[in-house]
Formats: C-alpha cells, structure tokens, sequence
C-alpha cells in the first residue's frame, strides 16, 4: 500500500492506493489531478473533496462547499476498471453548470489514479 500527503497552511491532500504500484509525490496523474482541484476551487468554495473506495470496483465521490454536497457512485463493470465506467448522482442541492462540469476533470483523473494506482482513497480538505 502507497500513500502520499501534500500539506500546506491552507489544504491538505492524501492519496491511499493499494496498487501494485506506488504513488509518489511527483507523479504526473497526482499533480494533474491536483490542478483540477485547485482550478475548480477558483470557482467553488470547496472544503472538502473525497473519492473512497466501497468495493470492488465501487467508489464514491464526494465534495462540498460547506452548505451544498455533491455525492455520486462511479463503478466499473465487473470490477474490470479497463471497462467504461457507469455513474448515479444523489444531489439534492444547486449547483450551477459552470460549478459542477469542473468536477469532470477532477472526476477523470481520479479515474485515472483508479487504473494506474487502484487507489482506496483520495482526500482533499481546505482550512
């Protein structure tokens, strides 16, 4: 099992992967999936963005802006995580369209950390 921590005065961020690979600090797909977070909270307020493993080849996505959440299953068929994966939404608050479709870029990458990694979780928290 693999873990990263970037920390600073204002976010902190941790990858768990339990791959047969190990994440490192400087690997391309984490910082890529760090811009996104840092290009999507020049729009919304985040506090807190998390993907966390459920089950095989089950994760859940979860991120709020303090009062708004947003919680969404992604799965990949069979556990396959080659396979295109499928997704439901449980999203009872607002979000604007310029608000939520950032969250495809963050979403995109932590399907890439899911392949390349097969992480367990991913955390982003901002003070």
């Amino acid at each position: 099992m693999g873990v990263v921590i970037i920390k600073n005065d204002s976010v902190t961020f941790r990858l768990e992967a339990e791959g047969v690979l190990s994440p490192a600090h400087d690997d391309s797909a984490i910082a890529s999936v760090m811009l996104a977070l840092v290009e999507f909270r020049k729009v919304v307020p985040l506090v807190l963005y998390k993907v966390q493993k459920k089950g095989d080849g089950l994760y859940s996505f979860e991120f709020n802006d303090g009062p708004r959440h947003w919680n969404q299953t992604l799965g990949f068929v069979n556990a396959d995580l080659a396979s295109e994966p499928w997704q439901t939404f449980d999203v009872a608050d607002h979000w604007l369209l310029s608000e939520f479709t950032l969250n495809r870029d963050v979403r995109d990458g932590a399907i890439g950390l899911i392949r390349k990694f097969q992480i367990t979780l991913l955390k982003c928290e901002w003070n």
